[in-house]
């Protein structure tokens, strides 16, 4: 679980199939000392594990992912220059404990991630 550690949720506002936030990431964290040491960016399955936790809030539930049916990584998170980026995550129950996700994660005008993919309940 990357939440209260990796970043932090500075606003929150839920909705009835999703959750809108605005994170703050930590700059200090060791991931960014592996990734990359000299000019550190967020790495993709970060991103993608921010939107995973977010739905698993959002929905009350653990999940897995089942299948990712469109995964785009737009721009590079360089926490050197972005410390706060917008998360958006909608869902609809599928049936069976299986959940249509979408994801999106920006800042301002620039988009860093969209995903549509499956959740299974875990």
């Amino acid at each position: 679980m990357l939440g209260g550690d990796f970043y932090s949720i500075e606003e929150q506002v839920n909705q009835p199939n999703g959750v809108d936030a605005l994170l703050k990431l930590n700059a200090g964290h060791n991931i960014f000392k592996g990734h990359f040491p000299s000019i550190p960016v967020v790495p993709g399955v970060c991103s993608m594990q921010i939107i995973k936790e977010l739905a698993e809030a959002s929905i009350g539930s653990r999940l897995t992912l089942v299948k990712a049916d469109f995964l785009k990584f737009l721009a590079v998170i360089t926490p050197r220059d972005v410390l706060e980026i917008n998360a958006s995550v909608s869902w609809a129950d599928t049936g069976a404990g299986d959940y249509s996700v979408n994801g999106t994660i920006f800042n301002k005008e620039t988009i860093y991630l969209k995903f549509k993919g499956t959740f299974k309940q875990s």
